[in-house]
């Protein structure tokens, strides 16, 4: 038993802890998350195969959830998962988050957790504490701007028009499908 198992019970998340990890997402999370008001939701989204997808810390003494990471399965045939909600609360044993995602990754039987959008500082940390990487990349997004009258979403401070350079030699063709965008995009020029 380590210090973590003295303090805390750590294990992957079973059906009749559901409405105590609904709860804890509420309070601690975000109130009113879907995930915390609507069951139905919940059960669709993070159980597969009888299993709850959160791994949780409870502590020992008041048996109250300190701490859980969730994650979502990409399909269900292939068991990669993204990893989806992960809160401890303040005033637990230092790196008890660290020690959820690296129990998360063996006691969940996923192929691998995945992440995008991380917090900047909480990527690298877990990438170089968990995985022993050196580096955590960021990763390139590219947008193409279409000119409108009004944007819905995009809030436009300032527009460029493209303007094609005479002195480069290309052509410029409408891509209307992301499968158009793979057969001519070079990731040459993302280097």
């Amino acid at each position: 038993m380590n210090k973590f198992d003295e303090k805390y019970e750590i294990r992957m998340a079973k059906y009749e802890d559901i409405e105590d990890i609904m709860e804890f997402i509420d309070k601690y999370w975000k109130k009113d998350h879907i995930l915390a008001r609507d069951r139905d939701f919940f059960e669709y989204e993070m159980i597969h195969d009888g299993q709850v997808n959160f791994i949780i810390a409870r502590d020992r003494d008041s048996y109250e959830i300190v701490g859980l990471h969730g994650y979502i399965l990409a399909s269900k045939n292939i068991l990669d998962g993204w990893g989806s909600i992960w809160k401890i609360l303040p005033n637990t044993m230092c790196f008890l988050g660290l020690e959820l995602a690296k129990r998360m990754e063996i006691q969940s039987k996923t192929r691998a957790i995945l992440a995008i959008g991380a917090r900047e500082g909480t990527g690298s940390l877990h990438m170089k504490v968990l995985r022993k990487f050196d580096d955590v990349g960021i990763m390139k997004q590219f947008y193409c701007l279409s000119k409108r009258e009004e944007y819905k979403i995009a809030k436009v401070e300032h527009y460029e028009e493209f303007v094609k350079n005479p002195n480069v030699e290309y052509d410029i063709i409408r891509i209307k499908t992301f499968r158009e965008f793979e057969a001519v995009f070079n990731p040459d020029i993302c280097k």
